[in-house]
C-alpha cells in the first residue's frame, strides 16, 4: 500500500511540474523566434554593413605610397592621391591608391584614379587610350571601392554620395569589370588621373608607384 501510494504521488508531482513547465517552454520558444527576427532585421545580409547598406571598409595602417599628387577640383576641395600597389587578382588586374581629403573640412569622396595597361593584356576590345598616358596603353571598363580607411573616419553617405571628414584617408581599389589576359603583369598596370574636375586639359597625370 505504502508503495503504491509512493508511486501514485511520483505521478501526480509530475502531472502538476508538467503543467508548470508547459508555459516556460511556450515562452522560451516565443523568445527564440523573437530574437531570429530581429536578427534578420537587422542585419539580413549576415553580414555587418554600414549605413545605407554599404559594408563597412576595414581599418589599415598608413600604407606607403609613391609621389602623392595634389589637385583641387572644380569644387574647390582639396586632395592628394598615391598610388599603393597593382595586382591581378582571379583574373581582374586592380590597382590601389590613397586619397586624402586636405580641404580642411568635410568634402564629397572622389576617386578619379583610372586603371591602365598595355592594349595587348585588356582582354576586351572596349579600352579607351587618353592623351598623356604611354602608348599602346589602355583604360578597360573599371570600377572603384573604398577597401581600407586610415584611422576612425568613416565615409558618411548621403542618398547615393559619400563624404570624407576633414583630413581623412581612404583606400581605394579600381579593378577591371572583366578577366585580363592571361599575359597581363601586375607590373605592367599604372594609375592615372585626367578627369576633367582635376585636370582642366585632360592631360593624364600618372600617380607613380612607390
Amino acid at each position: 500500500m505504502s508503495g503504491t501510494h509512493r508511486a501514485t504521488s511520483g505521478r501526480s508531482r509530475r502531472k502538476k511540474n508538467s503543467g508548470k513547465a508547459l508555459p516556460a517552454i511556450l515562452a522560451a520558444v516565443v523568445a527564440v523566434i523573437a530574437i531570429g527576427v530581429v536578427v534578420f532585421l537587422v542585419r539580413p545580409g549576415g553580414e555587418e554593413e554600414g549605413a545605407a547598406g554599404r559594408d563597412v571598409p576595414a581599418a589599415a595602417k598608413v600604407p606607403r605610397t609613391g609621389t602623392q599628387l595634389k589637385f583641387t577640383s572644380t569644387e574647390d576641395f582639396d586632395y592628394s592621391m598615391g598610388a599603393i600597389r597593382t595586382g591581378l587578382d582571379s583574373g581582374r588586374a586592380y590597382a590601389e591608391y590613397l586619397v586624402t581629403n586636405d580641404s580642411g573640412r568635410t568634402a564629397p569622396f572622389e576617386a578619379p584614379a583610372q586603371l591602365y595597361l598595355p592594349a595587348a593584356d585588356a582582354g576586351t576590345d572596349r579600352c579607351a587610350p587618353q592623351a598623356g598616358v604611354s602608348e599602346g596603353m589602355c583604360n578597360p571598363p573599371t570600377e572603384s571601392q573604398i577597401v581600407g580607411v586610415v584611422g576612425d573616419a568613416q565615409p558618411s553617405p548621403d542618398g547615393v554620395d559619400q563624404y570624407m571628414p576633414a583630413g581623412a584617408s581612404f583606400i581605394v581599389r579600381v579593378s577591371t569589370e572583366q578577366p585580363v589576359a592571361q599575359s597581363a603583369r601586375p607590373d605592367a598596370i599604372r594609375l592615372y588621373i585626367w578627369d576633367v574636375r582635376f585636370v582642366t586639359n585632360r592631360i593624364a597625370q600618372p600617380l607613380p608607384l612607390p
